[in-house]
């Protein structure tokens, strides 16, 4: 597109970009930490798979970078496959980084960028694209170029979205049985001792926080299960993406302490962007106050916490759909959907309504399929008469 320049860089060359992709972060239509600087060279340090990946990069004429992507590796295979946002166990976010003063037109540079680039794929697919702003600009974009958008699913998860005051936004998600059984357990916590909120936020104290967060991780079901950071040997990941946030005031860990004890910790992100969203990126707690559900605690008093601060940013809870904890706790949702970009060709023109036309057969099977399992069930559950 006139006035912009596509390229492609390998993850090497990320530390001199570093600072024109932190000036993006900060301006980006949709801000987050999971393709900026600090987590692109964290993840690129202790993660393999990262190393090959490579960076889509669209820059404006006076060679500041507009809008960033990077690439997974394009695997081998017999049939070409839509090329893909790069993916990795803490990457908890996929959306392109997109300049919000000039989205739409660096959108579409990107998308003709795709079709001139040796990417190895005749498609995009583009997983958990917010609906907002960078959804809208994409569809815009796509139809200034003549690409054409395939939806391929849907999905959403929590979110916390502040209310006028805590007690407001607590009574508003739980049901007054659901509070009950809260103050409940903090009455039988309290017989051991007065839990208390601490949010570790500065530099000084952060490194100690980070560390004593990986051993609370590790001893728990996650170490059991070998996906916590420590027991998987990605700790250094955690580690550095901390010394890199943590003086830009972008990174806290919010601790629920019995003494000096922690119960539950958190490892939050914050965007770059001035309105951005804030990530619960990590959640661990110790098993042996299991009974008290200190988890759940932790989460609602770093709720209250971020009323009281007058902290109006929406957080994601970055959990999976159906988390029991966070999908009682936070009534929002963020709504994510899954795009794949087919290019403005003959053959991207002819697949776009095959495709809509299978995945609505796709969704009306699954419909059905339900239905029959919702009946099957039903017709079992059902108590039978005598002599049945």
């Amino acid at each position: 597109m006139q006035g912009y320049a596509v390229s492609i860089a390998r993850m090497v060359d990320l530390p001199a970009l570093a600072p024109a992709l932190a000036r993006l972060e900060r301006t980006a239509l949709e801000s987050h930490p999971f393709f900026g600087p600090a987590a692109l060279e964290a993840s690129r340090t202790v993660l393999p798979e990262v190393r090959a990946a490579r960076l889509l990069l669209v820059a404006d004429a006076a060679g500041e970078l507009a809008a960033c992507l990077p690439l997974r590796p394009t695997l081998p295979g017999l049939l070409p496959r839509p090329v893909e946002p790069l993916d990795h166990p803490y990457c908890f976010l996929r959306a392109p980084l997109v300049r919000a003063a000039d989205a739409e037109r660096a959108l579409a540079a990107l998308l003709e960028g795709l079709g001139r680039l040796e990417l190895g794929g005749p498609a995009l697919r583009l997983p958990d694209v917010p609906e907002g702003p960078l959804l809208e600009a994409l569809h815009r974009a796509a139809a200034e170029r003549g690409a054409r958008l395939v939806e391929t699913g849907r999905r959403a998860r929590a979110l916390m979205v502040p209310a006028a005051c805590a007690e407001t936004f607590l009574a508003g998600a739980l049901p007054r049985k659901r509070r009950k059984w809260l103050a409940r357990l903090h009455g039988r916590l309290a017989r051991i001792g007065a839990p208390v909120l601490e949010v570790i936020d500065r530099p000084a104290g952060l490194e100690a926080a980070i560390a004593r967060f990986l051993e609370l991780e590790a001893a728990g079901w996650k170490g059991r299960a070998g996906t916590a950071l420590a027991v998987a040997g990605h700790a250094r990941f955690l580690q550095q993406l901390a010394g890199e946030l943590a003086p830009t005031g972008r990174l806290s860990v919010p601790v629920l302490r019995l003494g000096e004890r922690p119960l539950a910790m958190l490892v939050c992100l914050d965007s770059a962007g001035p309105e951005g969203t804030s990530y619960l990126f990590k959640i661990a707690y110790d098993e042996a106050f299991a009974r008290f559900a200190p988890g759940v605690l932790l989460v609602v008093e770093y709720t209250r916490w971020r009323h009281e601060q007058g902290l109006r940013a929406p957080v994601d809870s970055c959990a999976r759909r159906g988390h029991a904890l966070f999908e009682r706790l936070w009534p929002g949702r963020r709504r994510l959907v899954d795009l794949l970009v087919l290019p403005p060709t003959p053959a991207g023109r002819l697949a776009a309504p095959l495709l809509r036309g299978l995945l609505r057969l796709r969704a009306r099977w699954r419909r059905a399929a339900g239905a029959s399992a919702w009946s099957h069930r039903r017709v079992a559950d059902l108590p039978r008469g005598r002599g049945a």
